[in-house]
């Protein structure tokens, strides 16, 4: 759950809008500038496995992003999977 936290923290840094709020374990959602599955294609290119696309379930929700974060990932992990959103939210 730190993990997850970290990453929304980061995520916000970024001024990535993390658009659901609430309580969450170790997911949370983000509204991207682009379309999630472009996002996720830029991502797999890089050898990250990006998010799910919410509006493929929720039309509302088009370039929101649900992330998962597990304690398994490393700080730099979650760094790198950010900066690459970020970058392309500025």
């Amino acid at each position: 759950m730190q993990k997850a936290h970290y990453a929304k923290s980061q995520a916000e840094k970024y001024g990535l809008q993390a658009d659901v709020e609430g309580a969450h374990f170790n997911e949370f959602v983000i509204k991207l500038q682009e379309p999630v599955k472009e996002a996720n294609k830029r991502l797999l290119e890089k050898g990250i496995i990006g998010g799910y696309d919410l509006g493929l379930d929720y039309p509302e929700l088009q370039q929101h992003m649900l992330v998962a974060v597990t304690e398994l990932r490393t700080k730099e992990e979650i760094d790198t999977f950010i900066k690459e959103l970020g970058d392309r939210h500025e």
